[in-house]
């Protein structure tokens, strides 16, 4: 069986948070990538700072392990 990962970013709270539920509820592992940590750990969560372009690269990079 194929893992299914989505990588939400800005999923921390409004639209990203419902997209990043939404992924979950269809099998997905949400993985949410933003620069503050939600206040609840529903997904898995990576500190990223998506306008900081290593940062991304390093992000991808450490999930494709």
């Amino acid at each position: 069986m194929t893992r299914r990962i989505a990588v939400v970013t800005g999923g921390t709270r409004g639209i990203g948070a419902a997209a990043a539920r939404r992924l979950a509820d269809e099998g997905f592992h949400a993985i949410v990538a933003a620069r503050h940590e939600p206040a609840a750990g529903a997904h898995e969560f990576r500190r990223c700072d998506v306008a900081d372009a290593a940062a991304v690269r390093a992000l991808f990079a450490d999930l494709a392990r």
